[in-house]
């Protein structure tokens, strides 16, 4: 409470109670300014009990230790002028000094402290007896190898707020220990409260967060407009005709860090040439293997759109996995990278275009990773000593992305070609495809013909159909891309800067829509179009039981017609004898 409030309350009271009130006041202020001599007093005992103790050390050690009469000189008028607070002006802190003026060992405090962030961190038990080390505590905070600066901003901004966190200290005492800090030459130690934020917030925000990018649903032009295109020639400068998409490109250089950071074992490739067990002892990733001479690791993309019907909008994420992970982590949340993150309104889903705008942003990042790669910090304690401690074994990879896990639409979306249902709409072949009657229309149908002469689609093939692209106009390429000159291709596809990956051999069998939903489903409809054998056929499946981590359990066989992928999936796997 401040000393005008305090004031205005002591008005209202009776003169024989306002009196007591100042006396009582004036009584601890003397308290407090005792309290705060007698600190002071310990405070430069402590120091000049550190400086004799310094002095009386052998020459070899007292050469590599700070000289604080010499290199470091004290002003004790500054430290005290610094650690006089007005307590008129605030009650509050009067208490504080009231009830910690039984402290009467400061050094054990600090101590209490280190233990307690030890306790709460994960450093390893090696860096636990070190610290609990007198000796190698005053070597690492006054030596001249290792003082102070053997800790970073960050580092001590992340200490001080567990500090603040333990002792529920208020931002005027963060402040003030930084002042603190700054007076013992801590260069690194943060200004203030709000420089621990910016400090702690800088590495999040480059962790997390992105650029926020808009992309006008009339030009396609990227901008950071959320209101209206800023292109003067553009249909929507003054408000966009339709809601725009929305991107959010993530960092993937720091998520990979810290993947890596908390699996340091990865998988490598069997010496056994017959043997595949893993990705990792694939022909293709062989492959890369005798390209790169240094370490690398690889990536798995999906990506992937959801439609949100409650409020009309349509979200596409796209992220990635290590293949150098074990199987049992590979895919769990922490380890998954995000790398993208789209969203528009339900009508306006996300344009082919648009996707190889912001697919082009993300390729940038790639095409750095493979070439710079990625920076690991072992830290390697063997025993308690300085040098140990601050022993630092640095480890590159390169990055490459490996292949894509996606469904058809997904995939002809990251690929930019035609649709499955499509002319030359296969991503593995360049099958045309023939036209089947379907109900009341026509659906089409990738059959294999014997006098057909497909080939498999390669980057060669893709290079060849935009070559042919850019070669024609752009009336003509609007007007149909399913020529044969073309291959279904509607554009270069932006995947296609990276080293190793294949645009079209990299994408697996989309196994949900070709296999269960496709084959099977077909299959299914033609042997149960008969009533008596699908009633018969109905009774054999009711009686299936199914596993409980099953999360969609097949429908009875009458609902045939709306059933689902998945449900098609568990019917195939478990229903078949």
């Amino acid at each position: 409470m401040g000393r005008r409030k305090l004031n205005t309350l002591l008005d209202f009271l009776p003169p024989s109670n306002r009196t007591a009130q100042r006396r009582q006041q004036e009584m601890l202020r003397a308290r407090a300014n005792v309290v705060q001599t007698e600190r002071f007093n310990y405070l430069k005992e402590l120091i000049d009990t550190h400086i004799s103790t310094n002095s009386s050390l052998p020459s070899n050690e007292q050469d590599s230790t700070h000289s604080l009469k010499t290199d470091h000189h004290v002003n004790y008028n500054d430290l005290s002028s610094n650690l006089n607070v007005p307590v008129g002006d605030d009650q509050e802190w009067i208490d504080i000094e009231d009830k910690n003026s039984e402290d009467a060992n400061v050094e054990t405090k600090i101590k209490d402290v280190i233990n307690d962030y030890l306790s709460t961190s994960t450093t390893n038990k090696a860096s636990d007896r070190f610290f609990r080390s007198r000796s190698n505590y005053h070597r690492l905070y006054f030596s001249k190898s290792k003082d102070l600066h053997f800790f970073t901003t960050f580092e001590i901004a992340v200490l001080l707020v567990f500090l603040r966190q333990r002792h529920r200290l208020s931002h005027s005492c963060l402040n003030s220990i930084c002042r603190l800090l700054h007076l013992l030459r801590v260069k690194t130690a943060p200004i203030n409260s709000n420089s621990i934020k910016n400090v702690i917030l800088q590495r999040t925000t480059q962790f997390f967060f992105s650029k926020k990018e808009i992309i006008c649903p009339s030009c396609h032009e990227v901008s950071e407009n959320s209101h209206h295109c800023p292109s003067p020639s553009c249909k929507s400068q003054y408000k966009y005709e339709r809601m725009p998409t929305t991107n959010l490109t993530f960092q993937i250089e720091p998520q990979i860090c810290s993947i890596l950071a908390r699996h340091p074992n990865l998988l490598t490739s069997s010496t056994d040439l017959n043997r595949v067990s893993d990705i990792v002892d694939s022909s293709s990733y062989r492959h890369i293997a005798e390209q790169e001479s240094s370490p690398f690791i690889t990536l798995l993309m999906n990506s992937d759109g959801v439609l949100l019907k409650k409020i009309s909008y349509s979200i596409w994420i796209t992220c990635f996995a290590i293949n150098e992970l074990p199987a049992s982590v590979r895919f769990d949340p922490e380890n998954i990278i995000v790398a993208m993150v789209s969203h528009s309104s339900a009508k306006a889903k996300l344009k082919r275009k648009e996707m190889q705008i912001l697919l082009n942003k993300l390729v940038d990042q790639l095409i750095i990773l493979e070439r710079e790669g990625v920076t690991i910090t072992e830290n390697n304690i063997h025993d308690n000593s300085v040098e140990s401690i601050s022993e630092l074994k640095e480890k590159s990879y390169k990055v490459f992305l490996y292949g894509g896990v996606c469904d058809k639409p997904a995939t002809a979306m990251l690929t930019n070609m035609v649709e499955c249902t499509g002319y030359y709409g296969c991503n593995l072949c360049t099958t045309e495809g023939i036209d089947i009657a379907s109900g009341q229309g026509h659906v089409r149908s990738y059959v294999f013909l014997p006098d057909e002469q497909s080939t498999e689609r390669t980057n060669q093939t893709h290079d060849f159909a935009v070559k042919n692209l850019r070669k024609m106009t752009l009336k003509t390429t609007n007007h149909n891309s399913g020529t044969d000159h073309f291959l279904g291709h509607k554009g270069p596809c932006a995947l296609r800067r990276l080293k190793y990956f294949d645009v079209c051999q990299g994408f697996l069998v989309d196994s949900l829509h070709s296999l269960y939903a496709g084959c099977f489903k077909r299959l299914v409809s033609i042997e149960l179009a008969d009533k008596q054998i699908q009633k018969k056929i109905t009774e054999v499946f009711d009686t299936i039981h199914y596993p409980s981590s099953s999360y969609r359990i097949p429908r009875s066989l009458s609902y045939l017609k709306v059933y689902k992928g998945n449900e098609y999936r568990m019917a195939l796997l478990f229903g078949y004898r």
